[in-house]
């Protein structure tokens, strides 16, 4: 199971089988825990097995609604 896409503004990630998670830990260029609003470089979330999964948030690309 993979994260394919983070809404940064609800704290949330898709990942590949369709699940929403929430974020749980936003953490800035410094290493220090921040809010989504403060620039976060990267994120943690808790997948369903249980395991913490931490990701960089430029990993994932601006999308615009339309």
């Amino acid at each position: 199971m993979n994260i394919e896409a983070i809404n940064q503004s609800q704290g949330l990630a898709l990942t590949d089988t369709g699940e929403t998670l929430v974020i749980d830990t936003w953490i800035d260029s410094s290493g220090d825990e921040c809010t989504a609003d403060d620039n976060p470089a990267a994120f943690v979330v808790q997948m369903p097995n249980g395991m913490w999964v931490g990701a960089l948030v430029a990993n994932y690309e601006p999308a615009t609604i339309q």
